[in-house]
């Protein structure tokens, strides 16, 4: 189970993410990783 604290943590920052990148439901886009 993933503790509450952190799963909020993660929300706000993807929430943010989506603000910052100006992502809207249905747009479409990359995620890159290593």
């Amino acid at each position: 189970m993933i503790p509450t604290k952190e799963n909020s943590g993660a929300g706000a920052d993807l929430s943010n993410f989506y603000k910052q990148s100006r992502i809207l439901t249905g747009d479409a886009f990359h995620v890159q990783f290593y």
